[in-house]
């Protein structure tokens, strides 16, 4: 063969077999790679290959939803302690040996960076300590030739430039001398030559006496402290003498007093000046399985019983972050958080369905204290009988998604795994739902999802007033709420009506239940309402008015005084004074009179014999008065009143053998608070009388009657008025202290009568 040849086919062949290797090395990769824990390569289809169906690959995008979800819970352990280790930052911890000494950046903000100070001066000439000052600054400046003085200052402290102004400004202020800015030029001149607008405040304690040799000045820097209120501290401190100079901005404080005062005031410095937060523990949980506000709840238990809710630095306090199911822990002592987190990772769990009693349905007997079983149970057959069940909800709709539940991450991930099919129990999502359940029955409020467990059933047992409910145990807290916030105690009210007919002369045309409230002058307050078109009348006013009047009187005692007195004078007759307790929205009838019959139709047969029939029907005549109140929560009584005095009439109809009625009727809605009096009038009645007056026994005879006497015709108006007091009748208390003041009106009246 030739060799050429041979060579060239040996080469073809090592072609053939290094691109079947490579065929080879790239599938069994692919292979191996398929093969790996969490991962997923899309399926190389062929034209043999079977499509996957909607089921598998629903499964598989809810394993991806499954796990995205899991490595949240993760992630939110893993933002849980870097949290609380940047927070431990803040607050200082881990490197401080006292409080305050930690790495705290919460002082006071200063401008500009800072600058090393250091002066060390004993009875220094002013001047010298303004050069230095000047140089510093680089500034230009003149001297007043009356400025002069002694400085002692000791300052070693990094400065900004506006915090060494200050400094600059509180020597020349103790040394009675002020700087101010004249074309660019600092000028320092005395106290008493400086412009009106130049401030020169900033002496907070000045001490009376002159100033004793051997007091110097120092700087103090307060971070966190007013220096208004640190100035407070240190004042009982000072020596005769001393001064103060602060500025609250930088906080800046310069002191003059004696060494050994400057060094107690300085330990006072570093005793107070710490930060809110120096000591302070704080650590942040966030929960997976329970709400925030449940855990709240169990988490203050634990404490209150192992007595960390305390004062002191043993106190632990919790504060709840619904929004973002977090829960933030509070302490002074470091050592009472590992105790919270242990009982934090032990309440943050679904309890087993085996430590929750009551899943299964069972009979509540719930006794009424205030309220009617059976109306009580007609509200919550509307309430909760037409509601669908959550479990028939979940049959139609299949098991709720993340997005509708409010529960936390790690609960709806249970609720999920507790499908039939999968590992875990399928009683997972039932407890998850309990803890929703009980924690808006643990709700003072009276407000409820409206979705319960099961089915309920109401059965009203009449003779013992009670409410038989079947359910579930966690329903039944939800429907006990809602039980306890209407069996309330019945508002009622007790009204007292006052009816009277009052004889108006000339001196009391208007009326004269006006003309009494009118002379009340500043215990009568309200406002004068008409029922006609003439509006609103004033107290006083001289405008003749038509019947339909009503005025609130707010200090009932003395109205009633100036009534007594009008009856003293004949002029009043009280027709009836009745008293009646009334319950909220349920109508009270008084009804004091007489049944007059009255012939309604008269029928007569023929035959044999006439025969007459009369149908008869009895009306009620004299005092008709019928009330509806309505009481709302801040003791204002609505009332529908509806009025009516009638009498029969000497007066006849020819023809008609039934009598006349004389009747005066009022109807009408007003409102009153608590206590206060309505006053309802303005229905007037004129009559004609016709009197004879003689001598006795001669005026009986008919010739000499025109003689011996006189008769007098004319016309008599009377008013109708109706007054209407409402006292609320809220507890037991109020029904107790109507019951004594009824009782002592018996007694006053017993005690007349005898």
């Amino acid at each position: 063969m030739n060799p050429a040849r041979s060579a060239l086919a040996g080469m073809l062949m090592m072609t053939m077999i290094m691109v079947a290797g490579c065929q080879s090395t790239a599938l069994e990769r692919a292979r191996q790679m398929s093969m790996r824990p969490g991962s997923l390569v899309d399926p190389v289809f062929t034209d043999n290959a079977t499509e996957i169906s909607p089921d598998a690959k629903e499964r598989a995008a809810e394993h991806r939803e499954d796990m995205r979800n899991r490595n949240l819970l993760s992630d939110m352990e893993a933002q849980d302690r870097d949290f609380n280790r940047r927070l431990s930052g803040v607050l200082g911890q881990g490197a401080a040996s006292r409080p305050g000494s930690g790495t705290i950046s919460a002082g006071r903000a200063v401008r500009g960076e800072t600058t090393p100070v250091s002066f060390d001066f004993f009875d220094a000439d002013l001047a010298d300590v303004v050069r230095l000052f000047m140089e510093l600054l680089k500034e230009n400046y003149s001297l007043d030739s009356k400025v002069a003085g002694k400085v002692a200052l000791h300052v070693h402290a990094d400065m900004s430039r506006d915090e060494i102004w200050e400094l600059f400004r509180g020597v020349l202020r103790m040394q009675g001398a002020v700087a101010t800015l004249d074309n660019g030029v600092w000028r320092i001149v005395p106290l008493g030559d400086a412009p009106a607008t130049v401030d020169v405040n900033g002496i907070v304690f000045d001490e009376d006496g002159a100033r004793k040799r051997g007091q110097s000045v120092q700087v103090f820097k307060l971070d966190f402290l007013p220096v208004s209120e640190f100035s407070n501290v240190v004042k009982p401190y000072l020596s005769p003498g001393s001064m103060v100079y602060g500025h609250e901005q930088t906080g800046i404080m310069l002191v003059s007093d004696f060494p050994h005062t400057l060094r107690k005031i300085e330990r006072l410095v570093e005793i107070f000046d710490v930060s809110a937060f120096a000591g302070l523990y704080m650590r942040v949980y966030s929960l997976k399985y329970v709400k925030a506000e449940e855990m709240l709840k169990e988490l203050d238990a634990v404490v209150q019983a192992t007595m960390l809710k305390q004062q002191g630095r043993e106190k632990v306090s919790f504060l709840g972050l619904p929004r973002l199911n977090m829960i933030v822990a509070l302490t002074w002592n470091e050592a009472n958080l590992p105790f919270v987190e242990e009982w934090v990772q032990q309440l943050d769990r679904i309890a087993p369905s085996v430590a929750a009693a009551g899943q299964g349905e069972n009979i509540f007997v719930y006794r009424m204290e205030n309220g009617d079983a059976k109306t009580v149970v007609e509200s919550l057959e509307g309430l909760f009988a037409s509601r669908e069940t959550r479990a028939a909800r979940k049959a139609a709709q299949g098991s709720e998604s993340l997005e509708e539940t409010d529960l936390p991450l790690g609960a709806q991930l249970a609720a999920e795994e507790a499908k039939p099919g999968e590992n875990f129990v399928d009683n997972t999502m039932k407890t998850a739902e309990e803890h929703r359940a009980e924690a808006q029955a643990g709700s003072k409020t009276a407000g409820f999802s409206g979705e319960l467990s099961g089915p309920v059933a109401f059965v009203v047992d009449e003779p013992t007033n009670s409410i038989l409910v079947r359910c579930a145990e966690v329903d039944y807290r939800i429907i006990r709420g809602v039980i306890q916030q209407l069996d309330i105690f019945p508002r009622q009210v007790l009204i007292e009506v006052l009816i009277a007919e009052i004889n108006l002369d000339e001196s009391n045309k208007l009326g004269v239940e006006w003309q009494h409230i009118f002379n009340l002058g500043g215990s009568a307050t309200g406002t004068l309402g008409v029922d006609s078109s003439l509006g609103t009348v004033r107290p006083g006013a001289t405008t003749p008015i038509a019947g339909g009047l009503s005025y609130v009187v707010g200090n009932t005692q003395r109205f009633k005084s100036a009534l007594k007195a009008s009856a003293s004078e004949n002029n009043v007759q009280v027709l009836s004074s009745p008293h009646i307790l009334a319950s909220d929205n349920q109508p009270a009838t008084i009804d004091i009179g007489s049944e007059v019959p009255v012939v309604t139709g008269t029928t007569q047969t023929s035959g044999g014999t006439v025969t007459t029939q009369q149908n008869v029907q009895y009306r009620n005549t004299g005092v008709l008065l019928t009330v509806t109140p309505h009481i709302n929560d801040t003791g204002l009584v609505r009332m529908e009143v509806s009025q009516e005095v009638s009498e029969l009439s000497d007066k006849q109809v020819q023809g008609i053998s039934s009598p006349i009625f004389s009747k005066r009727k009022a109807e009408t809605m007003l409102a009153v608070q608590d206590g206060q009096t309505i006053v309802i009038g303005g229905m007037i009645r004129r009559s004609r009388t016709d009197n004879y007056s003689g001598v006795p026994l001669l005026s009986r005879v008919p010739i000499l009657k025109n003689l011996v006497g006189y008769q007098n015709k004319g016309w008599e108006n009377t008013e109708l008025m109706l007054f209407i007091t409402p006292h609320v009748v809220s507890h037991n208390e109020d029904a107790e202290f109507v019951s004594r003041r009824f009782l002592q009106r018996l007694a006053d009246v017993k005690k007349g009568v005898q």
